[in-house]
């Protein structure tokens, strides 16, 4: 018998190696179908909420492509379509656009107070010590 041999110092086949790559892929594969479930779910509780109107948007990217290389001119006629306060999802980010200078009033002052500080973030959270920092601070003393 020879010393060399392949059949001496077992190594992990192909068979082996592709069968945990297989494993893999379908573990990456479940953990994107159920981020994509749940974020249907929250999507949905979410839609019940009263919002302004505006255009649908894309699965991932939202409007964005409704945005071209002049994004303001594309607001403008967004706004002359859907009014002076719409909704539009930028990427996964909803964002409310006000366009004009009375619905901006109602936002800055009359109801300013509700719109003073920033959403609560899990990230900012952990970053600013229970939001408490200057940046991430909620509106008050």
């Amino acid at each position: 018998m020879y010393r060399n041999s392949p059949h001496d110092h077992p190594h992990p086949t192909s068979f082996q190696i592709t069968t945990s790559m297989a494993w893999i892929w379908i573990t990456l594969a479940f953990a994107l179908i159920a981020h994509l479930l749940l974020r249907a779910l929250l999507w949905k509780t979410q839609s019940k909420k009263r919002l302004p109107p505006g255009p649908r948007g894309f699965p991932i990217l939202g409007n964005l492509p409704l945005l071209g290389q002049n994004p303001h001119h594309d607001l403008h006629k967004l706004a002359k379509k859907y009014g002076p306060l719409m909704y539009l999802r930028l990427g996964l980010v909803p964002t409310i656009i006000v366009s004009s200078p009375e619905v901006a009033e109602q936002f800055l002052k009359t109801h300013d107070l509700v719109f003073a500080s920033r959403p609560p973030h899990e990230a900012a959270k952990h970053m600013s010590y229970e939001q408490r920092s200057l940046a991430f601070a909620p509106y008050g003393p």
